[in-house]
């Protein structure tokens, strides 16, 4: 992705660009964001989810839909040790 928005920045002329993602590239954008925070911030005006890959209605993994399924029992448990993202520290899961 970011050879693409790189690419569109440099024909445009402009240092930002909106991206537009459907589906797949919804969920290639959160994981961008989530890893990459600092070069997208310099590369994207605004950011449009359409068809966003978020819900977990037919997972088949047991803790998944119990999570899907309980989500608002999971977060209020996950509250009460200060727990609010699964694995934060993505330099630990790098290096692995």
């Amino acid at each position: 992705m970011p050879a693409e928005l790189d690419y569109v920045a440099n024909i445009t002329g402009f240092e930002k660009v909106a991206y537009i993602g459907h589906s797949q590239g919804t969920a290639q954008m959160y994981y961008g964001l989530s890893y990459f925070e600092d070069y997208f911030a310099k590369r994207v005006s605004v950011f449009v989810a359409l068809g966003s890959v978020t819900l977990l209605e037919h997972a088949t993994a047991g803790y998944i839909t119990y999570t899907a399924e309980n989500y608002e029992k999971v977060d209020d448990w996950l509250a009460l040790w200060n727990v609010h993202e699964i694995m934060a520290n993505k330099d630990y899961w790098w290096n692995i």
